[in-house]
């Protein structure tokens, strides 16, 4: 889901559109999503792709069937797994990402202020979304609703890889459990109906 508007200036358009919609009577809101700035870090900073095919994965998040052990520095990587690849290769980190969140933090400020203007109009409903639980609320959520991350053990051939759900920092400083997309989405559907008017009747 991307956001609209990104900046001050592109506000009068969104004004303007929401004028055009009223033509059709659309209902409007608002849909805020609070993402912990450590997802989006360790995202950038994990993504890797294969040279051949661009196939991206993420050494944390999105694993590849196979998983290698480099004893030179001590590390391990993935191997494209793209059925398509005509020379699948080990996946290396895509350029400018080792910068994590800091190569966009113009824009991730920017959005800020502009998130604080919007949660500030009144008239207008609006739908909150967490994308992360504090694990000391994790009892809330099910199990398979939490993002599962994955690192890995052994060296040569020899690799064993390890799943457990993905620990992040929110922005209070908790331990968070991040939250998969399907989960959000599943949020997403029930407050719209909600603000819509659309709650299924019990019974």
């Amino acid at each position: 889901i991307d956001g609209f508007p990104r900046n001050f200036d592109q506000i009068p358009y969104s004004l303007y559109f929401r004028e055009l919609m009223d033509y059709r009577n659309d209902p409007d809101f608002l849909v805020f999503i609070s993402v912990p700035e450590t997802v989006m870090d360790e995202r950038m900073k994990n993504r890797v792709v294969c040279p051949t095919c661009q196939t991206p994965r993420n050494m944390k998040l999105l694993r590849t069937k196979e998983v290698g052990y480099d004893a030179e520095h001590d590390s391990h990587y993935l191997i494209c797994d793209n059925p398509d690849c005509p020379d699948p290769k080990r996946m290396v980190t895509k350029e400018g990402d080792e910068l994590g969140i800091e190569a966009i933090r113009d824009r991730i400020e920017a959005d800020r202020k502009i998130m604080q203007q919007l949660l500030g109009l009144r008239g207008v409903p609006k739908i909150y979304l967490r994308n992360a639980v504090p694990v000391s609320e994790a009892g809330k959520v099910d199990q398979y609703e939490l993002t599962p991350a994955y690192r890995f053990e052994g060296t040569g051939e020899d690799v064993t890889v390890i799943e457990e759900p993905w620990t992040v920092t929110d922005e209070a400083g908790q331990d968070s459990y991040s939250l998969l997309p399907a989960a959000v989405v599943v949020a997403l559907i029930k407050q719209t109906a909600a603000v819509l008017g659309m709650e299924a009747k019990e019974g």
